[in-house]
């Protein structure tokens, strides 16, 4: 079966990018994996507009680094599908409203395999229309 889109999963944990890429391929997404914000750059350059999506951890090594990885993205597609993800609330709770209101992004805290099948289906229904 043909891949529906290529997703970008951007984490520093193995353990987080492993359950990510498992549940993309199941619903027939392609998957690349980054394990920090320059190993992301560095797909993002090769892949040039093959992404369907990025999901990112907001909180990785260097400052603000998942805000850097959506910039990025939308710099090579504008309407790219954006999820950040954080298991740190209070970081949660103080960029929820800028990111989504100046950036256009989904943000989730990670809370077991229900937030990650969420995920997934965010991008599901974006490349469904």
């Amino acid at each position: 079966m043909e891949a529906k889109g290529k997703i970008l999963v951007v984490d520093d944990s193995d353990s987080m990018r492993f359950v990510l890429r498992e549940e993309f391929e199941k619903s027939v997404f392609g998957v690349v994996e980054a394990e920090n914000l320059e190993g992301a750059l560095t797909q993002m350059n090769a892949l040039n507009g093959e992404l369907s999506g990025v999901v990112s951890d907001l909180r990785m090594e260097g400052e603000n680094a998942g805000v850097w990885v959506v910039k990025t993205a939308r710099r090579h597609n504008k309407n790219i599908p954006v999820v950040l993800f954080t298991s740190t609330p209070e970081l949660l709770e103080a960029c929820e409203f800028m990111i989504i209101e100046k950036m256009g992004v989904f943000i989730r805290q990670k809370e077991g395999i229900g937030v990650i099948r969420d995920i997934v289906e965010i991008f599901d229904s974006s490349i469904r229309g």
